[in-house]
């Protein structure tokens, strides 16, 4: 990890709440929960020395650190295999937006074998209606998150052409060496568990977005009659939602629902959870 150019306040309201039972009856947390984007991560894209050595000094007196984000798990196992290289031990996932939890697995070989899933909300690719959805958003391109495959796939070059023309500071981060995925209809409606799917419209920005929105979610009370729990909303991704990304998850998918998974698993009661 390297040090931030802005450090983060994390220590020092780690510190007030160690010290603050002296002043007042404020309840030692016993697990930390911390976003990525704008939390963990400080603007540079970095986590400052400073953060570690809180994490680190939070941990070794027997807290328990947790990685919340909307990201994929594959990011997140990326990050936490990070954080421990500068020892940092994160104990649980929450990611994909809340719809999967993971638990560190100390026999795991490899940084993806090192996690077990703890909870998941995820949806088979096979309840998403596709055709429908391209029939109403015609030139529309798509992404999903297909957990169990390292990452999402990419439905076609327009994807990822969009977002480097669009969105280039978005597409230098996350889309370096990106592919388009062959086959891509075949392996998401072969996929057991479904993440988000992200339709990117042929040239739309945020303003267009409930008009978008409303096509979407016709669909989707169509597929609700056969038993589909489909929600659609702007994308959460800020670099996107000024193109007029949309995001399709399943209804009530949140951070908080795994967070309460992995509280459950640990014994730990949610009103001794500190969430970033």
């Amino acid at each position: 990890m390297r040090a931030g150019r802005r450090l983060l306040p994390l220590f020092a309201l780690c510190r007030s709440v160690s010290s603050a039972a002296v002043r007042a009856p404020l309840r030692q947390p016993r697990a930390i929960a911390l976003d990525l984007d704008g939390t963990l991560f400080n603007s540079a894209g970095d986590v400052s020395q400073l953060t570690c050595t809180a994490l680190k000094t939070f941990v070794e007196q027997g807290g328990t650190a947790v990685l919340a984000t909307g990201r994929g798990r594959s990011t997140a196992v990326s990050v936490a295999a990070e954080l421990e290289a500068v020892g940092v031990i994160i104990e649980c996932i929450v990611c994909s937006d809340g719809a999967i939890a993971l638990q560190r697995n100390a026999g795991g070989r490899s940084p993806e074998d090192a996690w077990s899933i703890l909870w998941t909300d995820m949806r088979p690719g096979r309840e998403y209606p596709l055709d429908a959805l391209r029939a109403a958003l015609p030139g529309a391109s798509f992404c999903a998150e297909v957990d169990g495959l390292g990452g999402s796939i990419i439905e076609s070059e327009h994807y990822l052409e969009t977002i480097r023309e669009r969105s280039p500071a978005f597409a230098d981060r996350f889309l370096a060496g990106r592919e388009v995925t062959p086959d891509f209809d075949q392996v998401f409606g072969a996929a057991e568990r479904v993440g988000w799917l992200r339709a990117m419209p042929p040239s739309a920005s945020e303003a267009d977005a409930a008009e978008l929105c409303a096509r979407v979610a016709a669909v989707l009370s169509t597929a609700a009659a056969h038993g589909s729990e489909l929600h659609v909303a702007p994308t959460t991704v800020q670099s996107l939602r000024s193109l007029g990304a949309l995001t399709i998850l399943r209804r009530g998918t949140d951070k908080s629902r795994g967070l309460a998974a992995v509280s459950a698993a640990l014994g730990i009661d949610a009103a001794d959870v500190l969430a970033f």
